[in-house]
């Protein structure tokens, strides 16, 4: 059986100079809404709408627990920092006290000497000055 299906050939990479590297980016879908229709969205224009019965915004339970779980990854392969990419749908509409909440829950939950830097993917029309 061949890869993906099978496992990967570890002996012939590892003897080809190939390491594994350990995950340091990970896209949190905090919002699974958006405020646009855009054409080219892979979501709202797919046959498959099943998304649509699903929570709009990720609860406060599945934030502790992808915190806890990425930090947990960080201290185990040393990581001195991880990039957490807040992502939707739009991100913006989970409010800022959600957002608030999953900023302070990846700080509180990763190890002292890993740092955690937040990149957010949105479509700004919720951008404000403050």
């Amino acid at each position: 059986m061949e890869w993906p299906y099978g496992s990967l050939p570890d002996k012939e990479l590892e003897g080809s100079g190939w390491r594994p590297e350990p995950f340091s980016q990970f896209v949190l879908k905090v919002h699974s809404r958006c405020n646009l229709s855009c054409t080219y969205c892979y979501v709202n224009h797919q046959v498959d709408q099943s998304w649509r019965s699903q929570p709009a915004a990720m609860s406060h339970r599945t934030v502790a627990a992808t915190a806890g779980r990425v930090a947990q990854h960080a201290r185990r392969h040393a990581l001195t920092a991880v990039h957490v990419v807040l992502h939707g749908g739009e991100p913006l509409l989970a409010g800022a006290d959600l957002l608030d909440h999953v900023v302070t829950a990846f700080r509180d939950a990763a190890p002292a000497e890993t740092r955690v830097v937040f990149s957010l993917q949105t479509n700004a029309v919720l951008l404000t000055e403050r």
